[in-house]
């Protein structure tokens, strides 16, 4: 590992493959090829003149300028066996007054430290070619409208740079998709798969002394969505998938109200099947009582018998017609029903009809026939079979 000083004493670090390591009180920084050093293999360092420093790499020698500047601004330029040095492989270097004196895998080497004249100016870039699906585009107007299923597209470019056109460097950067410059020494770059939108491509390229293109070569083009990315059919998407949500909607209700009306249907035949079916021992005995009253003659019980007889069948066909009735009505043909059984049991049948003082009569609904099915089975199964009097 080479190991040396900066004037502002930064402590500098050459590493057998991880390049230049800076390192200040406060922060460490590196320095690559991915920063334009000659190579990443340090050999040997040199401080020069206090602000400059040498370094020797497997690759070439790097000179940097000013290195207490930041990274991004650090000037670098490279020398190596085109610049007229005898190899790439640097072992060590060492200066005497102006002079800088270099061991290579070569023999020995000396040069002023001025002796080489830094290139100012940047190289040219050109996009060379564009390829859409593997295809050559037609740059026309440098503008370019492509299908949605037309997104894989390639980028070839030139920078112009005789001296250093092994080691020209690029940046380039896809606006619009790329979020910063990207660094390469490749000719091309490929994008894969881009969605819908506007884009700008933009390439710059560096000489041989890290002096950059201020002006960038562009090729501008879209790429049109599909359609499903489309505003008008987000609209259609989402007003079908609304009427769709209504129809459903609205076939649940109706189902349900279908339902529902089924259910008060069914109860309300239901009612009416059960009011029709009046108790048949009831109307068996009620004709036998009749029939009991007319052998004995007696035709004046009879009679009575069988007009409250009528009139209860009557009240009761009267009322299958009806879902609900009034509290008083439902109670009248209560009354009517138990005259009938009175005059069949005689003294062994008393009762009376109590209503909660909170219930009005008239006001109060209640389903037909609601009441007589459960007094005739209290008095049939529960009261009758005790041989005492019942109320």
């Amino acid at each position: 590992m080479a190991i040396s000083q900066s004037k502002e004493g930064n402590l500098l670090l050459g590493t057998k493959g991880e390049g230049l390591i800076i390192v200040k009180e406060d922060s460490i920084r590196q320095l690559t090829t991915k920063n334009g050093l000659a190579g990443n293999m340090v050999e040997s360092l040199y401080v020069h003149d206090g602000h400059s420093v040498w370094v020797g790499t497997n690759k070439g020698l790097s000179r940097i300028e000013n290195i207490a500047d930041p990274v991004e601004k650090l000037k670098i330029i490279n020398y190596d066996t085109d610049k007229g040095l005898p190899s790439n492989m640097i072992n060590d270097i060492i200066g005497f007054d102006n002079q800088i004196w270099l061991t290579t895998d070569n023999g020995l080497s000396y040069f002023t430290a001025d002796a080489f004249v830094k290139n100012t100016g940047a190289p040219p870039t050109y996009i060379t070619k564009v390829s859409v699906e593997g295809s050559v585009s037609k740059l026309i107007e440098n503008q370019a409208s492509l299908p949605y299923n037309q997104n894989n597209i390639r980028f070839e470019f030139e920078g112009i740079c005789i001296p250093c056109r092994v080691k020209t460097r690029y940046r380039y950067h896809l606006i619009g998709y790329d979020d910063h410059w990207i660094l390469t020494r490749n000719r091309s770059v490929q994008y894969t798969s881009l969605p819908s939108g506007d884009y700008t491509f933009q390439i710059i390229a560096a000489n041989e002394h890290g002096v950059w293109n201020q002006a960038s070569s562009e090729y501008h083009f879209s790429i049109k969505p599909h359609i499903t990315e489309t505003i008008w059919f987000r609209v259609l998407a989402i007003s079908a998938l609304s009427l769709l949500i209504i129809i459903i909607v609205s076939y649940i209700v109706k189902n349900t109200r279908k339902r529902a009306r089924r259910l008060v249907q069914f109860a309300r035949l239901e009612q009416q099947a059960l009011s029709a079916s009046m108790n048949p021992h009831f109307v068996f005995n009620a004709l036998s009582s009749i029939q009991d009253f007319i052998n004995r003659n007696n035709t004046v019980e009879a009679n009575e018998y069988l007009v409250k007889f009528s009139r209860l069948i009557r009240a009761n066909l009267e009322a299958t017609k009806k879902s609900e009735v009034r509290l008083n009505e439902e109670l009248k043909r209560l009354e009517l029903y138990l005259s009938i059984e009175k005059l069949r049991f005689e003294e062994k049948l008393n009762y009376t009809i109590e209503v909660a003082s909170e219930l009005t009569s008239e006001k109060t609904y209640i389903p037909t026939m609601i009441l007589q099915p459960f007094v005739e089975n209290a008095i049939i199964h529960g009261l009758l079979p005790k041989e005492k009097e019942v109320i």
